[in-house]
């Protein structure tokens, strides 16, 4: 919470408002940055999915209730946490 006589910086890219402006990029530009940006973060999720499944061969709920509590908003995640075991896989 930003108060009486504290300081906050935002910082907005210009080239978003900028009408005429020759150095905007298109709107190919900015759909392929976004492609780009959700190609790296599937990529990081999947490499830690595979990871997580290389070292641990089994997964236990010790979630008490039956049905997960979701917390809606920009992001969605769970509203209790997550509550599970992992067992390390030997050999």
């Amino acid at each position: 919470m930003v108060g009486p006589g504290s300081v906050s910086v935002v910082c907005i890219p210009l080239f978003l408002f900028a009408i005429d402006a020759p150095e905007r990029p298109s709107d190919l530009t900015v759909r392929a940055l976004t492609m780009r940006t959700e190609q790296f973060a599937l990529t990081e999720a999947s490499y830690v999915t595979v990871r997580l499944m290389q070292r641990f061969d089994r997964m236990e709920n010790l979630d008490p209730e039956p049905a997960p509590k979701h917390n809606l908003t920009l992001t969605s995640c769970s509203a209790s946490g997550v509550q599970v075991r992992l067992h390390e896989a030997r050999g």
